[in-house]
């Protein structure tokens, strides 16, 4: 018996790892993966990428790793692990070295039994979704990673559409990605679904930004200006609704909101944007 075959082909990592990921043809293996990644965080509310309950095998035999039966794309791949493992009522039990077939010729720890000794170990990051970073600190020691999207101001969601709310909270507190958002919210694909997450971006934070002002520093302006600005910023008015109800035109209601703008030098992060065909993104400060 081939022990590297023997070890390749019977052996997986299961405890930190997806068992059935080299089940996957290696050239849809990555997609594949999200998609069922995407799945099992609809039906069971998080991934099986790691053995949910690792933190707590505290015996010298595996208590039964849990796998994603419900997931439709995992299905398959379920089944054919069970080919190769010992799979009981569902759950995937570790194979230790004591009942293995090749222990008399085994000369090295596999990768299963060595990712079961380890198992209190993760590879997943730590992921905390915060609405703000005020009052942040990084903890760069805990492995953490922080999404943020607006420094110290409130997220003005009723700005922008329910379909872009979808886009945003799926993306930054669901941990889905575009080609998956694409799907489920009919866009053509999973590019538009970047583009749509990013310019939902740019208007949740120009409107957090001249919310925030509007509401601190309003006395400073003329009662035309605050009440234009309140129009468009609180009221979500286009410029053309804006001036169609003062009885002005668009381009005296466009002239007075960027003269406050520039006037106080009122800035936002811009995440994406168009130049002709191209679309340009900029987006360093979304997550980190």
């Amino acid at each position: 018996m081939d022990e590297k075959k023997f070890k390749l082909e019977n052996k997986p990592p299961a405890c930190t790892m997806a068992p059935w990921k080299n089940l996957i043809p290696y050239e849809q293996r990555e997609s594949v993966m999200r998609q069922i990644r995407q799945e099992c965080i609809d039906i069971y509310g998080h991934t099986f990428d790691e053995c949910p309950k690792r933190m707590v095998c505290f015996s010298k035999q595996c208590i039964g790793r849990p796998l994603p039966w419900k997931s439709p794309t995992a299905k398959p791949y379920l089944e054919k692990l069970k080919e190769t493992q010992n799979v009981k009522d569902g759950e995937m039990f570790i194979q230790t070295c004591d009942t293995c077939p090749i222990k008399l010729i085994c000369t090295s720890t596999c990768s299963q039994v060595n990712d079961w000794i380890n198992r209190a170990q993760s590879k997943e990051p730590a992921i905390t979704y915060k609405e703000t970073i005020e009052n942040f600190k990084p903890e760069e020691e805990s492995g953490a990673v922080r999404v943020s999207l607006l420094e110290g101001l409130e997220i003005p969601w009723d700005c922008i559409s329910k379909r872009k709310q979808k886009v945003v909270k799926a993306y930054l507190y669901e941990q889905k990605d575009f080609k998956y958002i694409a799907d489920t919210q009919d866009l053509n694909n999973q590019a538009r679904a970047k583009y749509e997450f990013y310019s939902a971006l740019n208007r949740l934070s120009e409107y957090a930004v001249m919310r925030k002002f509007l509401k601190v520093e309003y006395k400073k302006l003329t009662q035309k200006q605050a009440l234009i600005l309140h129009e468009i910023y609180f009221n979500n008015n286009t410029l053309t609704k804006t001036a169609k109800k003062l009885n002005i035109t668009k381009q005296a209601v466009s002239q007075i909101a960027n003269r406050v703008i520039v006037g106080y030098n009122l800035k936002w992060q811009v995440f994406v944007r168009k130049t002709g065909n191209r679309v340009i993104y900029n987006v360093p400060g979304v997550i980190g």
